[in-house]
């Protein structure tokens, strides 16, 4: 520091010194008023030599920069939440008009669940699969399904369910064994505006015929 200040008054460091030193002992807030002035010369020297960096040297211009840094992390913390939120929202959304399809075999009000361009494994025509729901109903009547994990990212999100019911109809051409049936499947949607716009599933339908067939599945439930 008083390398520097030197720079700025080389004709009177020693009288300023010595005066300094001499008062510094009655008046300890000196040292506070000799830092103030230093500032002071730095800064007109850097507008006086250093004219295209006068912003840096600026007290509005480090307030604004602490300001901003002071701010960021917060936005960023709101934004974090905020998207929590809509990921949680997102994965209420899913397990509703899942629940509803497990409950009922169907869509009451599809407008609820689901938007008006929404596809299902590439298929813009739901009628179809919930013709395949019904016959599955009919093979297994008493089918359950329980949701396992769901894990949510952007606006889509994955569900892991497991299914457990009762061959007691036909189903893919073997009439009704009364074995009890527990396989897996996972649904992949993408939700616009708190509505899903796209639908990827799959079942392990492998598992289960096999099971009821008798060729072989899980420990019976």
């Amino acid at each position: 520091m008083l390398a520097v200040r030197c720079c700025f008054h080389p004709a009177d460091n020693e009288t300023a010194d010595t005066r300094f030193q001499r008062r510094a002992r009655f008046e300890p807030s000196i040292c506070r008023y000799r830092s103030i002035r230093l500032l002071r010369h730095i800064r007109l020297w850097t507008r006086r030599h250093r004219t295209n960096e006068v912003l840096l040297m600026s007290p509005v211009f480090t307030s604004s920069i602490a300001l901003a840094m002071a701010v960021a992390p917060i936005l960023a913390a709101e934004q974090s939440s905020a998207d929590a939120s809509l990921r949680e929202l997102n994965k209420a959304a899913v397990r509703a008009y899942l629940d509803e399809i497990a409950e009922r075999g169907t869509i009451v009000v599809p407008e609820r669940y689901f938007a008006s361009t929404v596809t299902f494994n590439g298929d813009p025509d739901l009628s179809r699969q919930f013709v395949r729901i019904a016959e599955m109903r009919r093979a297994f009547p008493d089918l359950k399904m329980t949701i396992e994990q769901q894990i949510a990212e952007g606006p889509w999100v994955a569900t892991r369910v497991t299914y457990r019911g009762t061959h007691a109809g036909e189903f893919a051409g073997i009439p009704a064994t009364g074995r009890r049936v527990v396989y897996a499947g996972t649904a992949m949607d993408r939700l616009e505006n708190g509505k899903v716009a796209e639908m990827w599933h799959t079942a392990n339908t492998h598992l289960l015929v096999r099971q009821i067939a008798g060729d072989g599945g899980l420990p019976q439930k």
